[in-house]
């Protein structure tokens, strides 16, 4: 993808977005650009049928999602994003087959979220001890984590909400 294209296809995204939510997202991304990373918003609002896809696809294992939020009108008002490097928009499924920069950058967008009170999906799924060695390695040195990595590490979330909350309404950082 161009530049231009993935510059407007980030704006578009993020205007389907909460927009103290978005916010955090445009931050972030400038600060992973800062990196030398290209971020990609691949999808931020999703229809209930799209999630439903999602489900049966095995990518979502909730039957409601940060992506469906809405205003009290319906309109889009997404409380997550999924944020793709566009040099490795579809990444290898075998985590030891990824290239060095793509790990890097799902380890810089995991530590970097945590600047604006976001969390992504890196530690999901992993055991205790796995989880306890790359949090200590996101405290110190990030680029130093070989080990596992959870199963949808580009996804963008809040982290101060429970699914109930948003689902109910509620918005983070009011």
């Amino acid at each position: 993808m161009t530049e231009a294209a993935r510059k407007a296809r980030n704006v578009e995204r993020l205007g389907m977005c909460y927009p103290p939510f978005a916010g955090r997202i445009a931050a972030l991304i400038a600060r992973l650009e800062q990196e030398g990373f290209r971020p990609r918003i691949d999808q931020s609002w999703r229809t209930p049928a799209q999630h439903q896809a999602n489900l049966a696809a095995g990518t979502s294992k909730s039957s409601w999602s940060f992506h469906m939020a809405t205003t009290p009108d319906g309109k889009p008002d997404a409380l997550a994003v999924d944020l793709l490097d566009d040099n490795y928009p579809v990444p290898v499924a075998d985590q030891d087959d990824w290239p060095p920069t793509f790990r890097q950058y799902v380890l810089w967008l995991a530590t970097l979220a945590g600047q604006w009170g976001l969390e992504t999906g890196v530690e999901w799924g992993l055991s205790t001890d796995e989880r306890r060695a790359l949090t200590t390695a996101m405290a110190n040195d990030p680029l130093s984590y070989h080990g596992a990595i959870g199963w949808d590490p580009l996804h963008c979330e809040p982290r101060d909400i429970t699914l109930a909350a948003a689902k109910a309404g509620k918005r983070p950082w009011v």
